[in-house]
């Protein structure tokens, strides 16, 4: 006598396996889709703030201090990177060093990456030329507010030879 049990078990056996792989490859797609979305968003938000310093950055430089951008927003215990430029607009050769200080803030720190330091390494400019010194902002958990660094150049014209950065510690939007 034939068991016709048995196929229909395999039967059954084989629809809850088709049932739970259909589940499962569901919820992968929607896993793999809400990663790719997330990553689109911050890439698509990278770059373009990446377009906006080039912009920033590459665009005509008049001034003889120039900070790009001149203020900046930052998530409380993190850093942010602002680009000086110093442009020599004398008719000879000028040596500059620049100095950059929190404005009456203990929790910020306002450091030139070429030293590691608040007072930058000293570059001698011919006429004409300039030089962009990254500045690096840092929180160090000091709360929500809106603080800022004063940034002095050192051996050029008397005027024009300082400039602030606004800064904005909060949570990014």
């Amino acid at each position: 006598m034939l068991n016709k049990k048995g196929a229909i078990e395999l039967s059954m056996t084989t629809i809850i396996v088709i049932i739970i792989g259909v589940a499962l490859l569901t919820f992968g797609l929607v896993f793999v889709n809400k990663i790719r979305s997330g990553v689109v968003g911050i890439s698509d938000q990278t770059f373009d703030e990446a377009n906006k310093i080039l912009q920033e950055g590459l665009s005509d430089v008049t001034k003889f201090l120039t900070l790009s951008p001149d203020n900046i927003q930052i998530e409380p215990g993190k850093d942010r990177a602002v680009g000086v430029t110093v442009l020599n607009l004398e008719e000879s050769e000028i040596s500059v060093s620049l100095t950059a200080t929190p404005i009456k803030d203990s929790k910020l720190k306002c450091e030139f990456f070429d030293t590691k330091e608040t007072k930058s390494q000293t570059y001698a400019l011919a006429s004409g030329n300039k030089e962009t010194i990254p500045l690096v902002v840092t929180d160090l958990d000091g709360g929500i507010r809106t603080t800022g660094c004063r940034i002095v150049v050192s051996g050029g014209p008397s005027s024009g030879n300082q400039a602030s950065l606004i800064v904005r510690v909060g949570k990014q939007k």
